[in-house]
């Protein structure tokens, strides 16, 4: 099953990079503050200044990285996040970066490595959580719904109010023919973020297979 990701997560289009800080220093202070207030034109035209000065600045690239993929341009965002790991590979960041970016080119199984490889880097962080769920849709578009509920367990036990690995675990248990349980857990999201369209399908979509008709009838208007 293929995840409708622009319902799930992504978030803000992005579940590693989320809300979180990265980098160091004014600049990337700057940065920042720019992409939590969603002006990731303006992200972007600083990276390219900065970029125009010293080409191989691998925090510019992975900053324009993620502004690239939060302006929904993934394919421009895995080539600066993979430009920005090949001159230095130890930061776990931007390989959440591009671990989203791969699951918004289809990239799937790229995508779990990049994930895989963030969470070595970044031991007991609290992107943790966010890593651990994008594991998971990336478990569930590779048709393995059993080890995307392992995982999706694991990162609710760290975090319980993640609206979206509500829904990612509530299309899991679709898969393994537990209705019952995806409906509570798109209930919950529902509960977190009433203005989530994508839950209320997924929610339908459980209904309507546990035989509710009139019930996913009344998602699927809302």
């Amino acid at each position: 099953m293929r995840v409708n990701l622009a319902a799930l997560v992504i978030i803000s289009a992005i579940i590693c990079s989320g809300c979180a800080n990265f980098g160091a220093g004014e600049k990337a202070r700057t940065l920042n503050q720019l992409l939590s207030q969603e002006k990731f034109e303006g992200v972007i035209a600083e990276c390219n200044k900065a970029l125009q000065k010293k080409p191989d600045d691998a925090d510019m690239l992975a900053y324009r990285g993620l502004a690239q993929l939060k302006s929904n341009k993934p394919q421009l965002a895995r080539a600066d996040l993979q430009n920005a790991i090949a001159l230095n590979p130890d930061q776990g960041w931007f390989y959440c970066g591009l671990a989203d970016a791969y699951l918004e080119c289809n990239q799937d199984k790229e995508a779990l490595e990049s994930y895989t490889k963030a969470d070595k880097l970044l031991p007991n962080s609290p992107r943790t959580p966010a890593i651990l769920s994008g594991m998971a849709v990336a478990h569930l578009h590779l048709d393995d719904a059993k080890q995307a509920l392992v995982t999706i367990n694991e990162s609710l036990k760290l975090e319980p109010k993640q609206k979206y690995s509500y829904q990612t675990r509530a299309l899991a248990y679709i898969d393994l023919f537990e209705y019952d349980k995806a409906i509570a857990d798109a209930t919950k999201s529902i509960a977190l973020d009433d203005k989530n369209v994508g839950v209320y399908v997924t929610r339908a979509e459980a209904h309507f297979l546990a035989g509710h008709i009139e019930e996913a009838i009344t998602d699927c208007h809302t």
